[in-house]
């Protein structure tokens, strides 16, 4: 075997063993911590539910930030926490008719990609964790969940017309 054919099959064991590794680690921390990881995003859920129910839209959105920065340095177990906080929220907040504008739709991926960066800027947020949260804005007002809230809360507003229709043009 000629020493080019032996350092490329040295380096390809090398990098198979670190890879193995790696994978190894992975499934062993997954095998330690999936419980407690679906506990707290159950437990994240609960909450923004809890939360969503003395909240609009756009209050939903604000609380989910402000946790998404209460802790200094925002990770990746943070963020994922707050997006499901916010999918909770979103769940019994009430809509507001207009919040959902300017949001693309959930299918124009590169468009969804750069609104949800630039609406972390616009909230002073540059961390890579942040676009979660406006990621679930995109889907919370591309799901049939919102036309639903919309037609729910139409639906429970009084009438101006004393909400029987009869006074309709009727002379005060």
């Amino acid at each position: 075997m000629n020493q080019s054919l032996k350092t490329f099959l040295l380096i390809s064991l090398v990098v198979a063993t670190f890879l193995a590794a790696l994978i190894g680690a992975g499934v062993y921390w997954w095998h330690q911590n999936s419980g407690e990881l679906m506990d707290a995003t159950k437990t994240a859920i609960t909450d923004g539910e809890k939360n969503g129910q003395h909240l609009d839209d756009e209050g939903c959105v604000n609380a989910a930030l402000k946790l998404h920065t209460a802790n200094g340095d925002p990770g990746i177990v943070s963020g994922v926490k707050n997006s499901m906080w916010l999918t909770g929220c979103f769940e019994t907040s009430k809509p507001l008719e207009k919040f959902c504008e300017g949001v693309p739709a959930m299918d124009e991926y590169s468009v969804v990609g750069a609104w949800t960066s630039k609406s972390c800027v616009a909230h002073g947020l540059t961390d890579p964790y942040c676009p979660a949260i406006f990621q679930n804005v995109v889907a919370y007002c591309s799901s049939p969940v919102r036309p639903q809230k919309l037609k729910k809360l139409s639906a429970a507003e009084p009438k101006p017309d004393g909400g029987d229709g009869k006074n309709a043009g009727a002379a005060k």
